[in-house]
C-alpha cells in the first residue's frame, strides 16, 4: 500500500492530494524524502499539508 501511494503522489497520476503517511507512522520521515525526492528532480512542485491525522502531498502551483 505504501509504495502504490508513494507511486500515485510522485507520478501526479490520480486526485489532487495524496496521503503519504499517518502523523504516527514510522515510515512516515522516509516516504516523505522520497517524493519530494522524485518531485523535485522532475522540476515539479508539491506541497506538504498535515490535516485530519494524516500528512498529505498536493501539487503545487506553477
Amino acid at each position: 500500500m505504501v509504495t502504490e501511494l508513494t507511486r500515485s503522489a510522485s507520478s501526479g497520476e490520480g486526485a489532487e492530494r495524496y496521503m503519504l503517511a499517518t502523523v504516527a507512522s514510522d515510515a512516515g520521515p522516509m516516504l516523505i524524502a522520497r517524493v519530494l525526492d522524485e518531485t523535485v528532480q522532475r522540476g515539479d512542485k508539491v506541497a506538504l499539508v498535515l490535516r485530519d491525522g494524516g500528512i498529505y502531498a498536493e501539487p503545487g502551483r506553477k
